[in-house]
């Protein structure tokens, strides 16, 4: 799968209440409906054959601060896709927009209304 199959098919997956609420537990916001999609069908790495960028498990979304050593939860930030060189793409809680972010450097950059913007599908 393609990063442009993937979003274009994410109105078919179905919502898991269940993990939705965790994620909105841990993160303490409300996400988009996109983000629900995500989060809801994500239990393997899915990893996209145009590119080596792949959306994280849900145990990794879970598991995101310990794992990579970025308070996520205090920058209103939830991560989804690794697109390497230590970069994510993110979606901020606060502003409900998406956005690339790099942990190493802990800065981000490519701000964008839609996930296919920052995709750049």
């Amino acid at each position: 799968m393609n990063k442009q199959e993937f979003v274009e098919n994410l109105h078919v997956n179905k919502i898991d209440g269940v993990k939705v609420k965790k994620i909105e537990d841990l993160y303490k916001c409300n996400i988009s409906e996109e983000v629900k999609q995500i989060v809801s069908n994500c239990d393997e790495t899915i990893f996209f054959d145009d590119d080596d960028s792949r959306v994280l498990s849900f145990r990794e979304i879970m598991d995101a601060e310990e794992d990579l050593h970025v308070e996520f939860i205090k920058k209103k930030m939830i991560p989804l896709f690794d697109c390497l060189d230590n970069d994510f793409v993110v979606y901020k809680t606060d502003t409900h927009m998406w956005m690339k972010f790099n942990i190493v450097d802990e800065i981000d950059y490519d701000e964008a209304d839609s996930l296919e913007e920052i995709m750049k599908i």
